[in-house]
């Protein structure tokens, strides 16, 4: 189940009445899906609730979050393990949240235990981020060195519940936040208990166990440390965690742990169907976290990776590189763009991309990359044939010249005498609505016409845009729009062109409807939009080596694969939901007159 804010402005009341809605505010709709048709950057359900605080927070006539931290205390001398209490009215807001009915299992539950979910609340950072700083608790970390770097607390939270009977939270370490085009890194984990209790280790960080805490204690631990924890012998332990972030102009990119990272992420998502595989992503997970803090842990299993084969394109994966052998009808761009469909599951036609791969679990340890192209190499499956490339008959294929059915004129709105339509063809006239009605026909009118020819422009326009189409669920390649630059593979998403020429109309149309509302979305192509980081790219006389490092925090990573290219029709009469218009953004250059012809007419 996912929870999607405000489904009934996407989808409409109508469509909207075939899903519960979960709460009022923010107003969020249950949905169900097929696991299958997701890929990791999707499994994760991150509710916005700022609107949510807001509504608290007018009934309590204020509109901001009271809050402070007091009593700072560091546990253990030798340890970066710290203790302080929240004061103030947000307290009690807190509580409130961690009673809202919105908790799943985590994803690997299997060593997390208990409940959880994840929301974002830039209210509740900027208030956490304010009290941090004029409390006394930034003077403890780290001897006080850190202060001057603080930047603020994340605004992503993770609210926990564990019952008695739950199983705990293994030892593990936090993943930390990364945003290398800022400098930005959380170092300290903020744990803010909402209920108190007791047990044997209600946490334990390193060599610091507490076995006893009372509501409303924040716990502040360096994010190198291990930790664990275990439920409350009695009642409901809550509890919201989130990071301490800092600008630190010494981070660096290391590809190790960038390459354990993506793996881990895919080989959760795999687990969903494979349940044997979650000790071992988990296990990733570990690895990754600890090279961030310059530790290395061995490997306890080994390497797991999926031999996959789509249209006899086979190829292998671990979730972070792709091993295409190479072959004649094949080259660098098909490979990256199977593998990004891999990686993203993205729809083809109405089917995950996975739907339409025979895949096959392989662990093994290969000493070499010669082992990886000898493993490929035995696998020979038919002659792969390669992605078919984009052509501008492609194009000129689905715009109209005529209407596709013969012309019947608007009789079922008129009431007049026959003679008076004698004066116009057969086919009817193209003058404008009020002086051709009922016999106006679209196609033959000059204005609606120009109209028309400006959003096949605006089609055309789009779709030599765009990397890659799917025709009939068939996979097109607009080569234009990938490139290879040394050893990196970039995805475009636009090219720069000359924008459209404003089109000058005139002639004797009344107010309504105006020439572009005649225009109605025909059919539809789609398009995956891609915002994607370059793929690496290791070329030899075996094959190709992709790399995706799609977790690098200074790429914006966005994946639409219901993204599609409206292709323009002609309408005998408007239809307010058809119109071409509400396909294209308002801001798209050159397109002015589609939105107010009036203006643009003068």
């Amino acid at each position: 189940m996912k929870l999607i804010e405000d489904l009934d402005d996407k989808l409409g009341t109508h469509q909207t009445e075939f899903y519960a809605q979960f709460m009022n505010t923010p107003k969020l709709f249950a949905v169900f899906v097929n696991p299958a048709d997701l890929s990791y950057h999707n499994f994760e359900n991150i509710v916005p609730l700022d609107t949510w605080f807001e509504s608290a927070l007018s009934k309590q006539h204020t509109s901001e979050l009271e809050v402070s931290l007091t009593d700072p205390n560091q546990l253990q001398s030798d340890l970066e393990v710290f203790t302080c209490k929240l004061q103030g009215a947000a307290g009690a807001l807190l509580k409130d949240l961690s009673s809202l009915d919105l908790y799943v299992a985590p994803l690997n539950k299997g060593t997390r235990g208990g409940d959880r979910f994840i929301f974002h609340s830039a209210l509740l950072s900027k208030a956490l981020t304010s009290a941090l700083q004029s409390s006394k608790v930034l003077d403890k970390l780290a001897g006080g060195r850190l202060r001057s770097s603080f930047e603020f607390i994340n605004y992503i939270f993770r609210c926990n519940r564990f019952e008695p009977e739950d199983s705990n939270f293994h030892s593990h370490l936090d993943t930390p936040y990364y945003d290398s085009a800022r400098s930005h890194v959380s170092k300290y984990t903020l744990l803010i208990y909402l209920t108190g209790g007791q047990n044997d280790s209600v946490l334990r960080v390193k060599d610091v166990a507490l076995k006893e805490v009372q509501e409303m204690t924040c716990v502040i631990f360096d994010q190198k440390y291990e930790h664990e924890g275990q439920p409350f012998l009695d009642g409901r332990k809550a509890f919201i965690r989130t990071e301490l972030v800092f600008k630190d102009d010494q981070l660096d990119h290391n590809d190790k742990v960038a390459a354990l990272f993506s793996e881990a992420c895919y080989m959760t998502g795999q687990s969903v169907f494979d349940q044997n595989l979650a000790t071992y992503a988990h296990e990733c997970f570990e690895r990754a976290n600890s090279l961030h803090w310059g530790v290395e842990q061995a490997a306890t299993q080994p390497p797991v990776y999926f031999l996959k084969r789509f249209q006899e394109m086979h190829f292998l994966t671990n979730g972070y590189n792709y091993w295409f052998p190479r072959n004649s009808r094949i080259d660098a761009k098909d490979c990256a763009l199977v593998a990004l469909l891999d990686y993203c599951n993205c729809k083809i036609g109405q089917q995950p991309f996975r739907s339409l791969v025979s895949s096959t679990k392989i662990e093994e340890r290969f000493a070499s990359m010669d082992d990886i192209w000898s493993f490929l190499s035995s696998d020979t499956p038919q002659t792969p044939q390669g992605l078919r490339r984009f052509k501008e008959s492609d194009v000129e294929s689905l715009i109209k010249k005529e209407s596709d059915r013969p012309f019947v004129g608007q009789f079922e709105d008129w009431d007049g005498e026959p003679e008076d339509i004698e004066h116009f063809e057969k086919d009817g006239g193209g003058c404008c609505p009020m002086h051709s009605f009922p016999m106006f026909n679209p196609w033959k009118s000059v204005n609606v016409m120009e109209a028309y020819d400006l959003c096949c422009d605006y089609t055309r326009k789009s779709l030599f845009e765009a990397p890659l189409l799917l025709f009939n669920q068939e996979i097109v390649i607009n080569d234009a729009n990938i490139e290879l630059i040394g050893d990196k593979i970039f995805i475009l998403r636009k090219r720069d062109g000359r924008p459209i020429p404003r089109i000058n109309f005139a002639a004797c149309w009344g107010d309504e409807p105006s020439p572009p509302e005649f225009v109605a979305v025909g059919e539809e192509i789609a398009a995956p939009d891609l915002l994607i980081p370059p793929i690496t790219l290791n070329e030899s006389p075996q094959g190709y080596k992709l790399g995706l490092d799609f977790f690098r925090n200074d790429w914006m990573v966005k994946v639409d694969d219901n993204h599609s290219i409206p292709v323009p029709d002609l309408l005998e009469r408007p239809e307010d939901e058809a119109m071409f218009s509400s396909r294209v953004p308002e801001a798209t250059e050159g397109m002015e007159k589609i939105f107010d012809y009036w203006e643009y007419s003068r």
